[in-house]
């Protein structure tokens, strides 16, 4: 029963049902653990859950929305080598559909421009290899060469893409550009790093792409989650 109106309370605050189905997979823990330690006779915790987890599709930006996104650091008014940096980024995530941490993870030498691919290192620290298109590889060839050495402040700073004072961009900074970029561009949403890679993937199947390559791409262990993309559009 206090577990019951304990989940219906947080449900009237508003937490979305992801949380709510999350703070009670803590307790099914803690309880666990209170019953192999016998400091309760009974585990209290409903074996299965109470609440089911909403199977949400992902959004994404339209192939318009993506260009608008571009249009956008084009004008901005920062430095010609900042502006020179994010267009590769972004040219990068829209390509690849890597995550924001794959991203700023990503050093010169993961890089191999002449065959336009990029060994990531994804979750559970299992490497992949991306591929990118003519777009990107021009976008990141400019940047190398005219962007990031008046940035870099220590030569042997070995990410990809720096900040203003030459150490790696961290996830935080690459987050708050897609924010600001998707503000000049007029979008009306709030738009993140993991909104590209749904549009990457959702763009990628629409364009008639494998499902498997795409789940390789990705760097899914499960083409389960993959297969969300087929019912976005």
């Amino acid at each position: 029963e206090c577990v019951r109106t304990y989940l219906a309370w947080l449900t009237n605050l508003g937490y979305e049902r992801a949380s709510v189905v999350r703070k009670l997979s803590v307790i099914r823990g803690l309880f666990r653990w209170l019953l192999k330690e016998g400091f309760v006779e009974e585990d209290p915790v409903p074996r299965y859950s109470v609440m089911r987890k909403e199977s949400k599709l992902p959004n994404f930006l339209s192939i318009e929305e993506v260009e608008r996104i571009f249009i956008a650091i084009e004008n901005d008014n920062c430095s010609e080598y900042l502006k020179l940096r994010d267009i590769a980024m972004f040219e990068l995530f829209y390509s690849t559909g890597i995550r924001v941490r794959e991203m700023s993870g990503l050093d010169v030498s993961n890089v191999d421009i002449e065959f336009m691919r990029a060994k990531v290192l994804g979750k559970g620290s299992r490497e992949r290899m991306v591929i990118f298109g003519i777009p990107a590889k021009k976008a990141v060839l400019k940047y190398l060469d005219n962007g990031r050495p008046q940035i870099l402040s220590n030569g042997e700073e070995p990410a990809l893409f720096l900040s203003q004072r030459g150490n790696r961009l961290s996830v935080r900074s690459i987050q708050s550009r897609a924010r600001k970029y998707s503000r000049l561009a007029g979008l009306g949403k709030d738009v993140h790093p993991h909104m590209i890679r749904h549009s990457f993937a959702t763009h990628m199947i629409e364009g008639g792409a494998n499902l498997r390559v795409v789940q390789d791409l990705l760097g899914h262990a499960s083409p389960v989650t993959t297969q969300t993309y087929l019912h976005v559009t």
